[in-house]
């Protein structure tokens, strides 16, 4: 289009527009064309159409100049609509490129409209990092509330990495030297949670009492109320918790597999992943153990067998690891029958009579050149009620329970 200015002359007779009044026409045009960048050609009578689209495609965007939760956004090159409003329209969308992080609730300010208080889709008021430096906010007005919707939260650090289904990293547990009696500390880690609907990140760790009612943060209670009281023989999971709504991740002990007693305690927590579990002995204490990776093993081993061997029959054998799951029981065993043999498997394993060859055979004596056999370590899988089966000759024969290996939820 080329320059229409000064093309109309003479008018000014009633119901006729003056050359000045029809020359705003034009301008309004060339306004709109020249605003978004384009030079006035006579050569290109689509710029109209061009810059009407610009308006379209960029005319939410808009420069961010204040500070941390509390944004103002300021027009680019007059193409926004605000400024051409008395108030902000219903629907009106907002974009611009954060400054500065949010650490909490936030406002913002579009072109001198005047601060209004931005919210998640449902309402809730931002937590911190749902505005990320750098990152593009994309802003809709609503108008029955005065307040600005987010439409795009920034992804939390725990989803900036991908996190397969069971995945856990990690969360290491131990004995807090600060109170090894009941006190456990959460090393820092990342899971998913127990229904594969988020992921679970701690950046710290974190140290909750055994002996204390549950409470927010460390050095806190951690037991559920509505769990086994504490008392010698009791287990409790051990578990990582988050509230989707904060992004809050906590930690505490259960005996609910399910964790259902702490999250009654732990308002809004509603997330969560088994990452171990504890064994409270007399005092009450904590009975002391190391983890590395999935395998715990006690300080002291448990004696957890003392007795004969169940001959033709198959007889269950009570293991000192987590009840309700099934774990892989790390054990020495050791039997006294010469010439004999002693069959140890799983629960789900069939029941056979022990023998002299393989697979039947676990222990053997052989007649006349030992009188006893120890072996360990075995490593068998329990069932999730703690038990081994044994099978076969001698006695006294004896397990002892060294610790165990536990995937922590991977393959629940």
């Amino acid at each position: 289009m080329q320059d229409l200015n000064d093309k109309i002359i003479g008018g000014g007779a009633a119901g006729q527009l003056t050359a000045a009044e029809w020359n705003e026409v034009p301008t309004e045009i060339q306004n709109i064309i020249a605003a978004v960048g384009l030079t006035l050609s006579a050569g290109d009578l689509n710029q109209l159409g061009k810059g009407i689209a610009a308006y379209a495609g960029a005319g939410h965007f808009y420069t961010e100049t204040g500070a941390a939760n509390a944004y103002v956004a300021g027009v680019i090159g007059g193409k926004q609509g605000p400024p051409f409003l008395n108030v902000a329209a219903d629907g009106l969308l907002v974009r611009f490129r954060a400054a500065n992080a949010n650490s909490g609730a936030s406002t913002v300010n579009v072109s001198g409209l005047g601060a209004k208080t931005i919210t998640r889709e449902d309402g809730v008021a931002l937590v911190t990092g749902d505005i990320v430096t750098g990152k593009d906010v994309i802003l809709r007005y609503r108008q029955s509330t005065d307040t600005f919707l987010l439409l795009q939260a920034a992804l939390p650090a725990e989803a900036t990495a991908i996190a397969p289904r069971g995945y856990i990293d990690g969360v290491i547990l131990s004995n807090d030297a600060g109170d090894v009696t009941n006190d456990i500390s959460f090393a820092a880690g990342v899971c998913r949670d127990s229904t594969d609907s988020a992921t679970i990140r701690r950046t710290t760790a974190i140290i909750k009492q055994a002996d204390a009612v549950w409470a927010a943060g460390s050095a806190a209670g951690g037991r559920a109320s509505g769990a086994t009281a504490r008392a010698a023989g009791v287990w409790y999971h051990c578990f990582l918790i988050r509230n989707p709504s904060s992004g809050a991740v906590d930690a505490g002990f259960d005996s609910s597999l399910t964790a259902a007693n702490l999250l009654a305690d732990a308002t809004g927590f509603t997330q969560f992943r088994r990452v171990g579990s504890i064994l409270t002995i007399a005092g009450p204490a904590n009975k002391l153990f190391h983890q590395s990776d999935a395998e715990f093993l006690w300080l002291d081993p448990v004696e957890d067998f003392d007795g004969a061997g169940s001959g033709a029959g198959a007889a269950e054998v009570l293991e000192s690891v987590p009840p309700g799951v099934r774990v892989w029981a790390i054990i020495n065993a050791y039997m006294s029958a010469n010439p004999g043999q002693w069959n140890l498997h799983a629960m789900d394993t069939n029941s056979t009579a022990s023998s002299n060859d393989p697979p039947n055979l676990t222990l053997r004596c052989n007649g006349g050149d030992m009188t006893t056999n120890g072996f360990g370590p075995l490593i068998l899988r329990t069932d999730a009620s703690q038990q081994i089966r044994q099978r076969g000759d001698g006695t006294p024969n004896r397990i002892v329970t060294r610790g165990w290996i536990d995937a922590r939820g991977r393959n629940a």
